[in-house]
């Protein structure tokens, strides 16, 4: 049976994830030569450019000088805590070296996507909150403690604090009709997605045509790239969740 574009649930991604993700998806669609398909493509192009004007128009309104100061710095703080342990993980002390790899482990689980102080705002800064929450974790922070790297993940902690109150008191003062068409062309974008893939799957299951077969592929690579980030921020986020009701639970037993 031919392979078909797989599902994927649209809605988990982040905003300017999407915005990325669909315009990763143009790339490989615009090199289909199937006249009938060529204008819901020239649509679906048509709409990720507005939706790109429309996250601009809302970035610049967003990215104030304070809110770029903190990313700047935030960015400095990740690449030296990545030289740190990067540095450790030879070190002849064996103890050193296993502590090493135990961070580098867990800081490779966010880099799928390159340095994550270089994504998209408001994906920074969630990967950067749940990259934190697991760096926390004990048997990762002892591993931490070893390579005195503590101060590396307090500041992290900190100014990945300052980002998320200063980014929301600034959407805050932000025109509701910006975000709104942001929204709005987000919908359009994801509609003429489905457009294309529910075309290009139709016509497999009709004519097992051959002509897909390589877009289809590279497609269905991207959406499982995609899906492994989703299953990865889903089990951070339920650790997250049960360490503070743990917490929860241990200081209602202490009182």
């Amino acid at each position: 049976m031919a392979t078909l574009i797989q599902m994927l649930d649209l809605t988990r991604f982040h905003h300017e994830e999407s915005l990325g993700f669909h315009g990763m998806v143009y790339f490989r669609l615009k090199t289909l030569v199937d006249p009938v398909i060529i204008p819901s493509i020239n649509r679906y192009k048509m709409s990720i450019d507005d939706f790109d004007a429309a996250v601009r128009q809302c970035r610049a309104s967003l990215l104030t000088k304070d809110i770029k100061d903190i990313d700047y710095q935030l960015g400095n703080l990740y690449r030296g805590f990545r030289q740190t342990v990067k540095r450790m993980l030879r070190n002849l002390d064996e103890n050193k070296s296993t502590a090493a790899h135990r961070v580098d482990f867990v800081l490779k689980k966010y880099e799928i996507n390159g340095n994550p102080a270089a994504l998209a705002l408001v994906e920074q800064m969630e990967v950067f909150s749940n990259l934190l929450d697991e760096l926390k974790a004990p048997a990762v922070m002892e591993a931490i403690h070893v390579l005195c790297a503590k101060a590396w993940v307090d500041d992290l902690d900190r100014y990945n604090k300052e980002l998320f109150e200063l980014y929301n008191r600034r959407i805050k003062e932000t025109a509701n009709y910006i975000v709104g068409r942001s929204k709005h062309c987000r919908k359009a974008t994801e509609a003429n997605y489905r457009t294309c893939t529910n075309y290009i799957n139709a016509s497999i299951n009709t004519t097992n045509t051959g002509q897909y077969e390589m877009v289809v592929e590279e497609i269905n690579r991207l959406i499982n790239q995609m899906k492994t980030i989703f299953a990865a921020r889903k089990t951070t986020g339920e650790m997250r969740l049960k360490r503070r009701t743990g917490e929860g639970f241990h200081h209602q037993q202490g009182n």
